[in-house]
């Protein structure tokens, strides 16, 4: 089976390679010519735990090549995740891909996309008598364990109304099916909502402990242990259950404000969510203020940041507590000097 992945961002460089992974031939498709170079030669302008790794490996084996001519692309393919890490320019590459392909593609939108995008690519579809299947596919993963968390999904959720789609998927991702990975079947508003409602979740889950936390410093309590405690309980799980300084990632921020305008336009009024990402946000002056008070104010004091990046073995900032705490800390008149082991990455790109 011909399989293709459309762009060379974050998610497009982790599925290419993760899938060549599996032992199927993949292509990865791009415009941008200079970027094509650069991953064949196994070089990624990010830092993702083990990724290079895998990339190099499949390039050497001849199952993962990169390629900028679209229409070839288009016509070879049978299967084509879209994988850029923006939607905006999703719904004309669907229409172009459409019109080049020889037979009707499946096309998998794994793009983080608002509620009703696949819809009304559909609708657009049908407006340009176009032929093509859309599969929503949300994918899940944290930054730093990318290739892991695609190796050992929770789920696979796929929104289509396509039996033949969900074979060729599942085939695919036939490793992951004989292993017991649970595939979902769904139509595209619940696939495309899970995505955003698991974000959420977990940043209310985030933002609780955080706040029993500083409940704990009142009362003398242990925040760890309780924490601990917590999460063996299994109705409750001890994954993002840690206190710490907050939630952040490429896309956080960006689903939980796509699910807040979603259920603002539909008059669903999402309290906790709103009460989460208010803690998340407040977070940083929180410890900003801890810190003026164990050294009696940091004005005009030197304070070291060590590490930027929102967690370990990736080096994005996006939605960084770090980079939130360095701001609230030069608002009260320290001199920050945040300390980095490499370059980091301010947002997703394409």
């Amino acid at each position: 089976m011909q399989i293709g992945v459309y762009g060379s961002g974050y998610l497009g460089t982790v599925v290419s390679a993760c899938l060549a992974d599996f032992g199927t031939p993949v292509s990865c498709c791009h415009a941008n010519s200079a970027r094509m170079v650069e991953m064949a030669q196994g070089n990624i302008p990010f830092f993702e735990k083990n990724l290079k790794e895998v990339i190099r490996r499949n390039v050497r084996a001849g199952r993962l090549v990169y390629s900028t001519d679209v229409e070839s692309f288009a016509r070879r393919m049978r299967v084509i995740f879209l994988a850029e890490d923006s939607s905006g320019s999703l719904q004309d590459l669907v229409l172009r891909i459409a019109r080049l392909a020889p037979k009707p593609p499946v096309l998998s939108i794994v793009t983080p996309v608002s509620v009703g995008t696949a819809s009304a690519i559909e609708k657009s579809l049908q407006k340009e008598n176009l032929r093509a299947t859309i599969v929503s596919q949300p994918m899940f993963f944290t930054d730093g364990c990318a290739v892991e968390d695609f190796n050992w999904p929770d789920r696979i959720v796929l929104g289509t109304a396509s039996n033949d789609a969900v074979l060729a998927l599942k085939q695919i991702f036939h490793p992951l099916v004989m292993r017991g990975v649970p595939v979902i079947v769904t139509n595209h508003e619940t696939a495309e909502l899970v995505r955003e409602a698991a974000t959420a979740f977990v940043a209310t889950k985030i933002s609780f402990i955080n706040e029993v936390a500083n409940l704990c410093e009142k009362v003398n309590a242990d925040a760890v242990n309780l924490a601990l405690a917590l999460g063996l309980d299994k109705k409750i799980a001890p994954r993002c259950l840690q206190p710490g300084a907050g939630m952040g990632g490429i896309f956080a921020e960006s689903d939980m404000d796509s699910l807040a305008q979603l259920a603002q336009g539909k008059g669903v009024s999402l309290k906790i969510l709103s009460a989460a990402r208010e803690v998340n946000q407040l977070l940083a002056d929180r410890l900003a203020d801890k810190i003026s008070g164990v050294v009696n104010s940091v004005q005009n004091k030197g304070v070291g940041i060590l590490g930027l990046s929102f967690k370990p073995n990736t080096n994005s900032i996006a939605g960084s507590s770090s980079i939130r705490l360095v701001q609230s800390l030069l608002s009260k008149g320290a001199k920050v000097a945040p300390m980095t082991r490499s370059p980091f990455r301010t947002h997703a790109w394409n």
